[in-house]
């Protein structure tokens, strides 16, 4: 890694990785989506782009955690589809 500030941490496992490998989700208005510019406002987390980090991101809740707020069911349900796919890409 050339430059540590391009560095992000994914809030799952907490490894480092280069701000381009990881996903960015952002919460807006209570609504969380997938950032595939970088660059939308909002507060943001970054996840790994494996399974391991999503499955284990739906199954233990931790996304309500890192973005502080209860995040309703039907936007977890939209979220971890969207993420499935476009973590296959």
């Amino acid at each position: 890694m050339r430059n540590p500030s391009y560095t992000r941490q994914c809030v799952i496992c907490k490894n480092r990785q280069l701000k381009n490998e990881l996903i960015r989700l952002v919460r807006i208005d209570g609504i969380v989506y997938i950032d595939k510019t970088n660059k939308m406002f909002g507060r943001g987390v970054y996840i790994c782009n494996c399974c391991e980090c999503i499955d284990k991101a739906d199954a233990k809740n931790l996304l309500n955690r890192a973005f502080k707020a209860q995040i309703s069911m039907d936007n977890k349900e939209i979220i971890f589809k969207e993420l499935r796919e476009f973590g296959r890409k």
